[in-house]
């Protein structure tokens, strides 16, 4: 009876439904928790193609998140952008590139501060290779991992007001570093858009990172 009890403990709701609990053993759950995906597969975009809206669970509540995927590109542009109404030239009131490849091919992760902080890699990304990107929120605290390896950290309160609505291939930069006015589309790939609601540590990271890199 122990042992039961003590699985059951390890085990992880998933999902409810009329009374129903659906549930993953502990065995079976990947090593960073349970997560949702906002992008399911392999995504191509062009400058021409409509951005694809995405759940905004991550940006509020809880505290705590992980924004992981793989993007591959030579040029630029958004990968999620948020901003305080549905994405239609530059919103009136907040904006977020909150994964962006900028001008000079470096990579911006960032959840929104009131001044503006930024992480970002020192060399381009935009050279046809996949990257994996991890862009960790705990609670006050961010940290921006890309191949695995942490490339930026921030400490200061984390502003979720007025971020509505998000997608996944634009967003505006403008007033954000390393971005045109109005709005900046992506032109690449990503693959697997994924947010589980804690906070990955380092090794889960590393492992994620080791263990889902896309095929060529």
């Amino acid at each position: 009876v122990l042992n039961v009890l003590k699985q059951m403990a390890a085990d992880q709701v998933v999902a409810e439904a009329d009374g129903y609990q659906f549930m993953l053993r502990a065995a079976d759950l990947p090593p960073g928790g349970v997560s949702m995906g906002l992008v399911a597969g392999r995504q191509a975009f062009e400058r021409q193609r409509s951005p694809l809206p995405i759940m905004t669970a991550f940006t509020s509540a809880p505290a705590t998140s992980t924004l992981r995927t793989w993007i591959r590109t030579s040029r630029t542009g958004v990968i999620v952008g948020c901003q305080s109404e549905a994405h239609a030239g530059l919103p009136s009131r907040r904006w977020l590139p909150m994964i962006y490849v900028g001008s000079t091919g470096r990579l911006y992760g960032q959840h929104w501060t009131a001044d503006l902080r930024v992480q970002s890699t020192e060399k381009p990304v935009n050279d046809g290779a996949w990257h994996h990107v991890v862009l960790i929120r705990d609670q006050n605290d961010q940290r921006l991992f890309v191949d695995g390896a942490l490339v930026g950290a921030t400490t200061a309160p984390i502003e979720s007001d007025g971020l509505s609505s998000c997608q996944a291939g634009t967003g505006a930069t403008s007033l954000w570093p390393d971005g045109p006015d109005g709005s900046m589309p992506f032109n690449g790939e990503i693959d697997g858009l994924d947010v589980s609601l804690r906070a990955w540590s380092a090794s889960e990271v590393a492992e994620d990172f080791g263990r889902t890199r896309p095929l060529k």
